[in-house]
This record gives structure tokens, C-alpha cells and sequence, in this order.
């Protein structure tokens, strides 16, 4: 995070790499002051307790699984004991021929379980899988939400998405088959996945929601990893939008406007910010974002509280023209819909430089 410093003494301050960590103290002058991304570093602490809650419960199921199995074993185990029982009866009186028709019916008898639950075998994952989980650490995915597990023929799991960050799902089967996986949004929008004998796909949300996933493949028995990336976002002038910004506030000074109430200035978190205006006086703000999906939205008001429209839809190139009929400060406030940054610019302009037809004050 760039150009973050103290809002009192203006001297840099550390951004600390503890996500719990909201509120950093200026070692100059004590002030102390909100992170610019404490929203997001807010939501990746829900996250990371939301995830704890869920590998709790998906352990407390898969327990509860294996000891529904090792009872089915046992009762397995004793019908089979019974009819050991009755094949030494047989043996006792005689009938030897009938001692190979036990042990077969024992064998199928043990051997015949088998579901869709996860399995208690204790091999390791394939190293396919090892190598795709190294890949995503190395690319800064530390936080495992679902340990590398092996599953018998399907997996399904919901996983809850927010912007700061990224779902990475790996998954393999051995021997190598024809993986799927499908994806639902919480639009309840459907995409699928495949691969052969390995399958890696990224989740990434414009704002927090769940997303359902379910995976089958031909083999039985497959492995699957999940892990949390924290989003990292480009910092160039061009993605953060200051280079738009710049180059049309340039325009607008050159064609009319006769002020500059913001400088091009780039941010990643929500702004308030306040305009002086004399009645009959104008401003044109502008925002942009050059990060895709990074939607801005812009609302404005006047003095009285009262919202003026229509304000564009959110997207990543904003344009605003405002002229005040009441002398006072105008609201202008925005956000950005992945919390990545974007730049903001504000002009103060003659009448001639904006648009005919311009957001009005509502009644």
C-alpha cells in the first residue's frame, strides 16, 4: 500500500502485515489513525473465522462418518462370525463341501461397503496434487481452509467468498481420470471445470457471497485441497486509474474549468468527499479504475442532504456534472466494489464546460 502516512504530522506510516490489525499509532506524534483497508482486513478476519467454523463441523462429519463405517464393519464382522459358527456345525457332521460356500459368502460380506463419504484410508495424496498446492503457496496462498483429504467418488462443499481475497481449489484422483467441477455464484449461475487427473480453479468475488462446489470424477477415489489468497492488485498509474484521471482533468482545465478542488488522487477504500460551492457555481468529478470489475459507484448531495440525480451506473470510468442551486458544501461519496484502488479528481467550472443536461437535485 502506497502514500499512506499520518493525517496529523504527515509522516509515513507502517502498514503491519497482521490482518487483525485495523488501527496503526504514529510513532511522532501518537495520532492515531484507521487503516485505508480496515474494511477489507475486517472481512478476511470474518472469513478466516467463518472457515474455522466450517472445517470444525466438516471434521465433526467426517467422525461421525467413520464411526457409522466401523460399526457397519463390526456388524459386518459378527454375521460373519455366525456363520463361521455354522460352517464348524457342518464340518462337525460331515459335509465338508459346504465349508467353501461359507468362506466365500464372508469374504463378499466384508468387502461389499463402499459410498460416497469420506474415506478412512491413511494414503497420502498423489504428488500431483502436492505440486499444485506448492504451486498456490508460492503464490501466496498460505491459509488452508480444507486439508488435502481423500473422498469416494464425489466432494461437495460451499465456501463463503469476499472481495479481499480468492479461493483456490485443487484437486486430483489416482489413478488419473476425468475430473468436473462445477461452480454455482450465488446468482446461482453454473460453471464447470474439467480436467484429467488434476483440476485447479480460482474464486474470486465482487462482493461477499457463497459459492457451492461439487466435484465428481470416474475414479473412486479422489483428493481435494482448498486454500485462501489474499487478492494483491496492481499499484501502476495506469490500473489505479490515476493516468485517466490526470489526462481528463487536464482536458477540463483546459476547456473551461477554472480550479482544482481534488487533485488526481488514488485510494482503496470508500471516500467522503466535500465541495464548496457557490449557487449557480459547477464541479465535474471524475473517477476511474483501470483494474477490471473494480466498479466504482459515485453518489452525490447538496447541503440539505438532498441526493442528486441520476448518477451514473457503477463502472470503471465515472464522469459527474453538478451545478449548485444553494450556496454550501456538496457531498460527493464513493466506493469501489473489489477494494482495489482507484483515482478521483474534482474541477470546479464554469456552466459552458459541462454537459446540457445535468443531474438535479431530487424534491
Amino acid at each position: 500500500m502506497s502514500g499512506f502516512s499520518c493525517a496529523g504530522c504527515g509522516a509515513p506510516l507502517v502498514v503491519p502485515n497482521d490482518y487483525t490489525i485495523t488501527v496503526v499509532r504514529c510513532q511522532y506524534c501518537a495520532r492515531e489513525q484507521v487503516l485505508p483497508d480496515a474494511q477489507q482486513r475486517m472481512a478476511y478476519v470474518e472469513r478466516m473465522r467463518e472457515d474455522a467454523a466450517r472445517e470444525a463441523e466438516a471434521n465433526a462429519r467426517a467422525r461421525e462418518a467413520e464411526a457409522e463405517s466401523r460399526a457397519a464393519v463390526m456388524n459386518t464382522v459378527g454375521k460373519a462370525a455366525s456363520n463361521v459358527g455354522r460352517v464348524i456345525f457342518w464340518i462337525a457332521i460331515g459335509v465338508p463341501a459346504v465349508l467353501g460356500m461359507g468362506i466365500t459368502g464372508i469374504v463378499a460380506a466384508i468387502n461389499g461397503g463402499g459410498g460416497n463419504t469420506p474415506s478412512s484410508t491413511t494414503d497420502p495424496p498423489p504428488a500431483a496434487l502436492v505440486a499444485l498446492v506448492s504451486k498456490a503457496q508460492a503464490g501466496g496462498c498460505e491459509r488452508v481452509i480444507t486439508t488435502n483429504k481423500e473422498w469416494r467418488h464425489s466432494y461437495k462443499e460451499t465456501y463463503t467468498v469476499v472481495p479481499a481475497e480468492c479461493v483456490d481449489f485443487v484437486a486430483a484422483s489416482d489413478p488419473s481420470s476425468l475430473l468436473t467441477l462445477n461452480i454455482t455464484d450465488p446468482s446461482s449461475k453454473l460453471t464447470t471445470r474439467t480436467g484429467l487427473g488434476t483440476l485447479e480453479a480460482r474464486v474470486c468475488a465482487k462482493s461477499k457471497g457463497s459459492y457451492k462446489l461439487s466435484l465428481s470424477g470416474a475414479q473412486d477415489k479422489l483428493w481435494v485441497e482448498a486454500l485462501a489468497c489474499p487478492r494483491k492488485f496492481p499499484d501502476d498509474p495506469s490500473s489505479t486509474g490515476r493516468t485517466k484521471v490526470g489526462s481528463k482533468l487536464k482536458d477540463l482545465m483546459s476547456h473551461g474549468c477554472f480550479d482544482v478542488s481534488l487533485a488526481a488522487s488514488t485510494f482503496n477504500d470508500d471516500r467522503r468527499l466535500t465541495t464548496p460551492l457557490n449557487s449557480g457555481q459547477c464541479m465535474q468529478v471524475i473517477a476511474a479504475s483501470g483494474i477490471t470489475d473494480n466498479d466504482i459507484t459515485i453518489e452525490l448531495s447538496t447541503p440539505f442532504g438532498e441526493s442528486i440525480k441520476p448518477m451514473p451506473t457503477p463502472g470503471t470510468d465515472i464522469d459527474v456534472g453538478y451545478c449548485a442551486t444553494s450556496t454550501g458544501p456538496h457531498v460527493t461519496e464513493l466506493s469501489a466494489a473489489l477494494g482495489a484502488p482507484y483515482s478521483i479528481a474534482v474541477a470546479i467550472c464554469n456552466r459552458g464546460a459541462l454537459p446540457k443536461n445535468l443531474p438535479k437535485a431530487a424534491k
